[in-house]
């Protein structure tokens, strides 16, 4: 998995969830949005659709501050839990 599909699934999943177009720049929090219930929905969605565990302990809201932001945070997650070939 890579940083443009990752961004690719989110940008579809989270303009679902806040019912507003968004692309791998839209600002989430100022500009479309995204509040606690929106991102409780983004973390459930991240961890069914890559097999990821979210650590508590690493939360920072400014984490889904953009598709962007959030894909560059998930990727290392993603990729750990990735079969090794």
């Amino acid at each position: 998995m890579d940083l443009v599909s990752i961004e690719k699934a989110l940008v579809e999943e989270i303009a679902i969830i806040l019912a507003v177009p968004v692309d791998a720049d839209t600002d989430l929090l100022a500009d479309a949005g995204l509040d606690s219930f929106g991102t409780m929905q983004v973390i459930v969605f991240l961890e069914e659709e890559f097999g990821i565990q979210v650590p508590e302990d690493q939360f920072d809201i400014n984490q889904f501050a953009s598709v962007a932001t959030i894909a560059g945070w998930v990727l290392p997650l993603v990729s750990a839990a990735e079969p090794a070939n």
